[in-house]
């Protein structure tokens, strides 16, 4: 599948009142952000979250009493990188995967590092749109063979 590898200079912005950050994984973080991803991937991907390096952040965005997005950024050689953005089936196009973003904007503008980049699918209309309306742009496009 084809990806879109996004990038924008870091800027500093306000954190959303209804997002969290942790700076280690949380249960209910973990499991909004794995009920999003394919099966095959959820136990591979447990394994790297529990080995992410400093410095780094778990952002959740917190509606009604329960997490209903997520995303995570990781920061080496003055680099940003957002992963495992990911929203509730039921909470989707209500903004808080926008909160999250902007909430990991927000504390990575206090980090060391100049430019904040992710990957998407690159048929992931809704994503790339939200990232464009953030002020990223496209930079690379991937293709990864997934195996039948």
């Amino acid at each position: 599948e084809a990806t879109i590898t996004m990038v924008k200079p870091i800027e500093p912005v306000a954190a959303p009142g209804d997002t969290e950050q942790y700076p280690n994984l949380e249960s209910e973080w973990q499991r909004v952000y794995l009920d999003a991803i394919t099966e095959n991937r959820r136990a591979v991907n447990t394994r790297i979250l529990d080995t992410i390096p400093e410095p780094r952040r778990f952002f959740a965005c917190r509606r009604d009493g329960r997490v209903i997005s997520t995303a995570l950024s990781v920061i080496g050689f003055r680099c940003a990188v957002i992963e495992c953005v990911a929203s509730q089936t039921d909470a989707r196009r209500q903004g808080a995967a926008m909160a999250v973003l902007r909430a990991l904007e927000s504390w990575v503008s206090t980090q060391d590092a100049a430019l904040l980049g992710l990957q998407v699918v690159a048929t992931n209309a809704p994503a790339v749109a939200l990232y464009e309306r953030l002020g990223f742009v496209a930079g690379a496009t991937n293709r990864f063979w997934v195996r039948p």
